[in-house]
């Protein structure tokens, strides 16, 4: 769910993203694997809990994220990086990362409006926009997607500004009537456009795998995070007590999701 993984060779900075992620290779239980990676300097440790919860639950609903790994720094690896910048970065953070599977060579931007979707695909992109929209995901725009296409199906990534439910002005349950009205998500979502007007498509199944998350199981969402970032304690509560309310009102949360498409 959460595999705990040792950096163990740094191979180089992801872009110049806000967040600063980097490109590392770690030692996993199978042997070395590729895994893009974000520390608290870059993403603040809140960031790096929405992005784990996040992350953890759109695996249990069967979204296409990239395995999430907890990346632990050594300080013998910190010390060994050659980018004296990139080793002061990691220095002065947490000791764990947030750390994404690197997506293998074949993926690609998804382009709007020109772009095409299969039936596979508007279902997949349904249920993408369905939980950016329940978990109040922001960052999924036109000009900043945060996911990628191999031509059959999607990967989504970057999550650390959801369930940011308290800061976002105007915020309301998702379940309330008229609570996306408005909002953003979904006007300015990158799916928006293609996905209004559609009735062909159903949450039915997302809704039973949601449903099927249990309190003990989002409990262990929680139990996989390290103690550093558990010390966010408000934060943590704040977020498993609202996925689980999120859970018990899929009703009214899926017919204000269908009221914002029509």
């Amino acid at each position: 769910m959460f595999e705990l993984v040792e950096a163990a060779r740094f191979d180089r900075k992801m872009g110049v993203g806000r967040t600063k992620p980097l490109l590392l290779v770690c030692d996993g239980p199978d042997g070395e694997i590729e895994v893009v990676a974000k520390f608290s300097e870059g993403c603040s440790i809140r960031g790096l809990v929405r992005e784990a919860l996040t992350a953890m639950l759109a695996l249990d609903l069967g979204l296409p994220v990239p395995a999430p790994y907890l990346v632990r720094l050594s300080p013998e690896f910190v010390e060994s990086i050659p980018d004296a910048a990139v080793a002061d970065f990691l220095r002065k953070g947490d000791p764990y990362g947030f750390g994404s599977h690197r997506l293998p060579d074949g993926y690609a931007a998804w382009i709007p409006p020109a772009a095409r979707m299969s039936a596979g695909m508007e279902q997949e992109a349904l249920d993408i926009f369905a939980l950016d929209c329940w978990l109040t995901n922001g960052d999924r725009r036109v000009s900043n997607p945060n996911l990628l296409t191999n031509g059959k199906g999607f990967a989504i990534f970057d999550h650390e500004l959801a369930l940011m439910t308290t800061l976002n002005l105007f915020w309301k349950a998702p379940w309330l009537v008229d609570a996306l009205d408005g909002a953003r998500p979904p006007q300015d979502h990158i799916f928006f456009d293609h996905l209004r007007g559609r009735a062909a498509y159903s949450l039915d199944v997302l809704r039973a795998r949601f449903q099927a998350v249990t309190d003990q199981r989002v409990g262990e969402y929680v139990t996989a995070l390290p103690p550093s970032w558990v010390a966010e304690a408000e934060e943590v509560l704040k977020a498993k007590a609202f996925i689980i309310e999120l859970r018990d009102n899929l009703s009214p949360a899926g017919t204000e999701l269908t009221r914002a498409l029509s």
